[in-house]
């Protein structure tokens, strides 16, 4: 965790590993109101051409907000913006690593820019810029 602006360096980097289970998705679907088939019925995400239901996007994103808020910079920090790609889907039970490294930082806005990433052993599945500042 970053306790003042002046530990921060290009090189600094944060990852963890998790997994999202059947029972995240559900409460996840449950709280957004998206109960969208492919991520709710793994009978239809096959049919679809998928290996198994699909994880929602957001809730799979929502991983970066753990480690933006608890990790890097942690509990100094506000997200101002980000922007997302997802690569390719994720799915019930996957072992995933959420990574993220700063790129860019502003003295004069005491801000930054976080490249992140969860990606499995294979495939990149989530990429994504944040611009953060320290409060």
């Amino acid at each position: 965790m970053i306790k003042n602006f002046a530990e921060l360096t290009l090189e600094t980097q944060f990852s963890f590993e998790t997994c999202i289970s059947s029972q995240q998705i559900e409460q996840f679907a449950a709280i957004c109101g998206d109960h969208n088939p492919l991520h709710m019925n793994a009978g239809y995400a096959i049919e679809k051409g998928f290996s198994n239901q699909v994880v929602h996007g957001l809730l799979s994103s929502s991983f970066f907000s753990q480690l933006i808020g608890m990790h890097l910079p942690g509990d100094r920090a506000l997200i101002l913006d980000c922007n997302l790609r997802f690569r390719n889907p994720i799915y019930p039970d996957e072992k995933v690593e959420v990574s993220g490294k700063v790129t860019n930082i502003s003295e004069s806005t005491q801000s930054f820019e976080l490249k992140t990433l969860i990606k499995n052993a294979s495939q990149k599945k989530v990429s994504g810029k944040f611009n953060i500042k320290l409060i």
